[in-house]
C-alpha cells in the first residue's frame, strides 16, 4: 500500500490522538520523521484490525502512544546537548567555555539518569503505577473534560467585531412587572436620535415563518426580522454573500434574505451558488443574499434574517435591541444616556411613562443562568483533582517509606538530599505526565458524553472542543499535580535520618512525621469528599422537588403540534376562525383522541411573550405606567379540558362565544389576587382597554370584556417560576393566525401523529406543522439543565467517595503492615483480638471524625455559592448536611474496617520471632 498523507478527517480516531501526541516531540524531528511515522502506524493499525480486531488494534496504539511519550522526552533531551551552530564571526561568549559546556552536559545527563531510573522504578512496580494513573487519569480527565466546556461557553471572545463592546439594551416598567421587555419602534427610533456614549443600536423581533422553495417541502423555520443594521451594529460577516444593505426593508420591496449555516447545510446541502436563489416566506418571494459563518447567529436559535423597518410612530412593543458601546464609554454611562432620552420622550408621549431602561453586556446575555452551573462543575471536578492528588501522594509516601533503605544506599555512596529529592521530583512528574496522558483520553471520551447528555437549550455548545488553550490547561495540571505530590515524599525525605536508616536496615518503622502527613492527606480527602457529595446531595433533592411541582395541567397523553395560517391564504379573520374550528372537529373525530383544544401560547414551551395593560370597570383608573398587567394568549372551548386545567368558578368557553357576541375572559388565580380584594367576586366584573392588534396574525375584537371564570394557575416560563397573571380570551373572540393544537389521546400520544398529519393534510395540503412534541416531552425539557447538573454533580461526588474510601483503606493497611510487630507484642502480652481490631479502628475514627467535620464546615461555605441553582432547598439544608455525613462516615468506617480486621490475623510468635 502506498503511504500518503490523507486529511484528518478521513483517519481513524486513534490515528488522529497519535498525530497530537506527536506534538510533544521537538519541531526538528516532527518536520523530518511526523508524516512517515504517522503513515507507518496507520497501516500498521488498520492491518491489526483486520487481522486480529479492535482490542488487538488498541493494545498496539497503548504502546505506541507510550514509547512515542517516553521517546519525545528523550529527543527533547537531545536536544538540549546538541551544541549550538557557531556563527561566523562571532564573538565567544561565557557560554563557549569548556567548564560550561562540560557542566551543562552533566547537568543534561544526571537528568537523562534520573528520567530513566523513574521509569524502570515505575515499571517495576506495575500494580502501584497502575492505580496512580487511574487515579490521575479520573482527576484530569474530568476537570479537562469540564474545563473545554467552560473554556467555550464563559471564557472564549464571542465571534463578532470587539465583542466586548456588545450590550443588550431593554424596556422595563416595575410598576407594572415588566422587567427586561421588549422596545416599541416609537422608542427605538428616538433613542437612535442623539447617542453619544453608543455607536449605534439595531433591532430585531422574532417569528415563525414557512419557508418554501422550488426543490424542496414546506418547513416552518424561526426567523428574525430586523432593521438594516443588525448585522453591522452586531459586527458579523457572511461567509457566503452579504448582509443587509441600509436601503434594504422598505415596505413594498422585494425581501432579502441571510440564512444561518445550518438551514445552509441541512436544506440546501452547503451550495456554494446559494447566494441569489429565490425562496418563499409566507408566499412572498424573497432573494438569499447572504449566509453567516457557523457559531456567529444571534440569537442562536435563528434560522434566517429577513430586514424590515417598522413605522417610527409604532407604540407596540416586540423589538429586542442591541447595541455597541463608543469606545471609552461604559454601560453605566450608556444607561445613564439611554434613561435620559426615555424621559424626554415619555414628556412628549405620555404612554410612554414610567419606562425606564436595562443594559447589560451581552455575552452575559448569550450564557445566560449556565455560568453559575458551570462554575460550580469546574469547582466540583477540581476538588476531584485534589482529592486524587492526595491520594497519588499518599500512595508515594508509603511507598518512599518502603524505600528508606535504598535510598539510604544511595546517599552512602554520594548522592546529596538535593539529588535524592530531586528524583523523587522527577518520579511524580513522569507519573504525573502518564496520569495526564490517560486524562487526556479520559477527556475525550467525557467530552463526547458531556455534549451527548447535555440538553440542545445550552448555549455555545457546538464549538466545544479539546483545542489549545484546553490542552496547555492539561498540561499545566500535570505539572503542578506532579508537584503536589511529589513534595509530600521529598519533604520528608529531608526530615529523616539516613544514616540511621542504612544502620536499621528494613526494620525501621515509619516515624510520626510520616504518619502526620499520610493522616493529613486521609483528612483532607475526606473533606473534600465531603464538600463534593454534600453538593452532589443538595442538587439531587433540589431536581426532585422541581420534578414533582405541579406544572398545572396534566401531561400524560398529550401531543402538540403548531399549525399557521399564511395571510395569503387565509385573508380574513373569520377565515382563520371556521379553520381551526373545521379542524378541531376532524382531529376529534379520529379513534382513540379524546379531546382537542388551541391555544397561542403551550406551557413550557413557548415564552409568554406580551403584556396588556387592564383597567377595571368601576375602578378607580391607574396612573399611566402605573396599572395592573397580566400576560394573555387566545384559547379555545375545550383547551382547559383538554390539558387538565383545573376551571375553579365560573365556566369554560363554549360554543356561544363568537365575534358578535359580547366580549368575555377567563382569569387566573394569581391575576384574580392582583384585580380584586378577596372580599370581590370577579365573576361578572368588566375589564375594559383590552382590544389589540398584533398586525397580520390577529387582534381582539372586543374593547370591553366581562370574566365569566378563574382557572388554575399554569407555571408557562418553567417550573421553577412562579405561576404569573394571566388573562384567557376565546380564540373565537381574538383569532390568531398561529396556533398550538393540543390532542388528548388514549395510549402512546406520538402514535396519534400519522393520523393527525393526514386530517391536516385534508384540511390544506399546504400547511407545515412545526414544534410537534408530546408535552411529557415539554416537561422534560424544562427541567433538562437541572438533570445535567444534578448528574454531573452527583457523578463526581460518587467518584470523590470511592477515592476517599480507597485513600482510607491504603493508609490504614500500611499502618496495620508496618505496626505487624508491635500488635504482635500486644498479643503475645495477652491482648485479644478485639482489643486490637478496637484499637485499629479508634485510629481510623479520629481521622474520619476530623475529615468529616471539617468537610462540613467547607460545604456550609461552599455550598452558598450554589443557592442560585437549587430550588425548594436552602444551601444549608440539615438534612442533606447530616445524611451526607452519615454516608460518609459509614463509607469510611467499612474501609478502615478490613484493614483492622488484617490486625487481628496476625501471629504472635512470628512477630515475636522476627522482631
Amino acid at each position: 500500500m502506498t503511504r500518503s498523507r490523507r486529511s484528518s478527517s478521513q483517519l481513524p480516531l486513534a490515528v488522529r490522538i497519535l498525530r497530537v501526541t506527536l506534538a510533544a516531540f521537538p519541531g526538528r524531528f516532527r518536520r523530518r520523521y511526523a508524516a512517515e511515522m504517522i503513515g507507518v502506524f496507520a497501516e500498521r493499525y488498520a492491518t491489526e484490525r483486520a487481522r486480529h480486531g479492535r482490542w488487538a488494534a488498541a493494545v498496539l496504539w497503548i504502546r505506541t502512544c507510550r514509547n512515542l511519550l517516553s521517546s519525545a522526552a528523550l529527543e527533547h533531551i537531545r536536544d538540549m546537548r546538541r551544541p549550538a551552530v557557531p556563527t561566523h564571526g562571532a564573538l565567544k561568549g561565557p557560554a563557549d567555555h569548556p567548564t560550561n559546556g562540560h557542566t551543562r552536559e552533566h547537568m543534561i545527563n544526571s537528568i537523562l539518569m534520573d528520567l530513566n531510573y523513574a521509569v524502570r522504578g515505575l515499571l517495576k512496580k506495575p500494580g502501584f503505577t497502575l492505580v496512580a494513573v487511574t487515579t490521575l487519569s479520573l482527576g484530569v480527565g474530568a476537570s479537562t473534560a469540564i474545563f473545554s466546556i467552560v473554556n467555550e461557553v464563559l471564557l472564549r471572545p464571542l465571534p463578532y467585531d470587539r465583542p466586548e463592546e456588545l450590550v443588550r439594551i431593554w424596556s422595563h416598567n416595575p410598576a407594572e412587572g415588566r422587567e427586561q421587555y421588549f422596545t416599541s419602534p416609537l422608542s427605538f427610533y428616538n433613542w437612535r436620535e442623539d447617542l453619544g456614549a453608543l455607536d449605534g443600536i439595531a433591532a430585531a423581533w422574532p417569528r415563525e415563518v414557512t419557508l418554501t422553495d422550488d426543490d424542496n417541502a414546506a418547513v416552518r423555520l424561526k426567523t428574525m426580522t430586523t432593521t438594516a443594521n443588525w448585522f453591522a451594529v452586531l459586527g458579523s460577516h457572511p461567509v457566503l454573500g452579504r448582509t443587509f444593505m441600509p436601503e434594504e426593508g422598505v415596505f413594498g420591496e422585494p425581501q432579502v434574505v441571510v440564512l444561518s449555516y445550518g438551514v445552509w447545510q441541512d436544506r440546501y446541502g452547503g451550495d456554494p451558488d446559494i447566494v441569489g436563489r429565490t425562496v418563499y416566506i409566507e408566499g412572498e418571494s424573497g432573494q438569499v443574499i447572504g449566509v453567516l459563518p457557523r457559531g456567529t447567529e444571534f440569537p442562536e436559535t435563528a434560522d434566517l434574517w429577513t430586514v424590515f423597518a417598522p413605522p417610527p410612530t409604532q407604540g407596540a412593543q416586540y423589538m429586542d435591541v442591541i447595541g455597541r458601546l463608543a469606545s471609552g464609554h461604559t454601560i453605566a454611562g450608556g444607561r445613564a444616556e439611554l434613561e435620559t432620552i426615555a424621559r424626554a420622550v415619555a414628556e412628549e408621549f405620555p404612554e410612554l411613562a414610567g419606562w425606564g431602561i436595562e443594559m447589560a453586556p451581552l455575552r452575559d446575555v448569550v450564557v445566560g443562568d449556565v455560568r453559575s452551573a458551570l462554575w460550580i462543575l469546574l469547582g466540583a471536578t477540581g476538588l476531584v483533582l485534589a482529592i486524587a492528588c492526595a491520594n497519588v501522594a499518599n500512595l508515594l509516601l508509603a511507598r518512599t517509606e518502603a524505600r528508606h533503605r535504598e535510598i539510604a544506599v544511595r546517599a552512602a555512596l554520594g548522592a546529596g538530599r538535593g539529588r535524592l529529592v530531586r528524583q523523587l521530583l522527577t518520579e511524580s512528574l513522569v507519573l504525573a505526565s502518564m496520569g495526564t496522558a490517560a486524562g487526556l483520553l479520559v477527556a475525550i471520551v467525557g467530552q463526547r458524553a458531556l455534549l451527548a447528555l447535555a440538553p440542545a437549550t445550552l448555549p455555545r455548545f457546538d464549538g466545544v472542543s479539546l483545542n489549545g488553550p484546553v490542552l496547555l490547561v492539561a498540561l499545566l495540571s500535570a505539572v503542578f499535580t506532579g508537584i503536589a505530590f511529589g513534595l509530600a515524599p521529598a519533604v520528608q525525605l529531608l526530615r529523616v535520618n539516613l544514616q540511621s536508616d542504612l544502620k536499621e536496615g528494613n526494620q525501621r518503622v515509619s516515624g510520626a512525621s510520616g504518619h502526620r502527613l499520610r493522616s493529613g492527606f486521609v483528612v483532607t480527602q475526606l473533606a473534600l469528599a465531603v464538600m463534593v457529595t454534600t453538593g452532589a446531595g443538595l442538587l439531587i433533592k433540589s431536581f426532585n422537588r422541581l420534578r414533582d411541582t405541579d406544572p398545572g395541567f396534566d401531561p400524560t397523553g398529550l401531543l402538540t403540534l403548531e399549525v399557521n395560517l399564511p395571510a395569503t391564504s387565509y385573508e380574513t379573520l373569520a377565515t382563520v376562525i371556521d379553520t381551526y374550528d373545521r379542524l378541531q372537529t376532524r382531529i376529534e373525530g379520529l379513534p382513540g383522541v379524546e379531546s382537542s383544544g388551541i391555544t397561542s401560547s403551550l406551557p413550557l414551551s413557548d415564552p409568554l411573550d406580551y403584556l396588556l395593560s387592564l383597567v377595571v370597570v368601576g375602578a378607580p383608573p391607574p396612573e399611566p405606567g402605573q396599572g395592573p398587567a397580566a400576560w394573555y394568549r387566545q384559547v379555545s372551548p375545550g383547551f382547559f379540558a383538554t390539558m387538565g386545567i383545573p376551571l375553579i368558578r365560573g365556566r369554560p368557553f363554549d360554543a356561544t362565544d363568537r365575534p358578535e357576541s359580547p366580549g368575555v375572559v377567563i382569569i387566573n388565580r394569581a391575576l384574580a389576587r392582583l384585580l380584586f380584594e378577596t372580599s370581590v367576586d370577579p365573576i361578572g366584573q368588566h375589564l375594559s382597554g383590552v382590544s389589540g392588534s398584533w398586525g397580520p396574525l390577529g387582534r381582539v375584537i372586543n374593547a370591553e370584556t366581562e370574566i365569566v371564570g378563574i382557572v388554575d394557575d399554569v407555571r408557562y416560563g418553567s417550573l421553577r417560576a412562579s405561576a404569573v397573571p394571566s388573562i384567557y380570551f376565546p380564540h373565537a373572540q381574538a383569532p390568531f393566525r398561529r396556533m398550538t393544537v393540543a390532542v388528548r389521546t388514549a395510549g402512546d400520544p406520538a402514535g396519534h401523529l400519522p393520523a393527525i398529519r393526514n386530517e391536516i393534510a385534508l384540511l390544506d395540503p399546504n400547511l407545515p406543522l412545526g414544534n410537534v412534541m408530546t408535552m411529557q416531552r415539554a416537561v422534560e425539557r424544562s427541567i433538562a439543565r437541572d438533570r445535567f447538573s444534578m448528574f454531573l454533580v452527583s457523578l463526581f461526588g460518587g467518584v470523590a467517595l470511592v477515592l476517599a474510601a480507597v485513600g482510607i483503606y491504603g493508609v490504614l493497611s500500611y499502618t496495620v503492615a508496618q505496626r505487624t510487630n508491635e500488635l504482635g507484642i500486644r498479643m503475645a502480652l495477652g491482648a485479644s483480638g478485639k482489643n486490637v481490631l478496637g484499637l485499629v479502628m479508634l485510629q481510623s475514627t479520629g481521622l474520619i471524625a476530623l475529615g468529616i467535620g471539617s468537610g462540613v464546615v467547607g460545604a456550609l461555605l461552599a455550598t452558598r455559592v450554589m443557592a442560585s441553582q437549587l430550588y425548594g432547598v436552602t444551601a444549608r439544608d440539615p438534612v442533606t448536611f447530616v445524611g451526607v455525613a452519615l454516608l460518609l462516615g459509614l463509607v469510611a468506617l467499612l474501609s478502615s474496617y478490613l484493614p483492622a480486621l488484617r490486625a487481628t490475623k496476625v501471629d504472635p510468635l512470628t512477630a515475636l520471632r522476627y522482631n
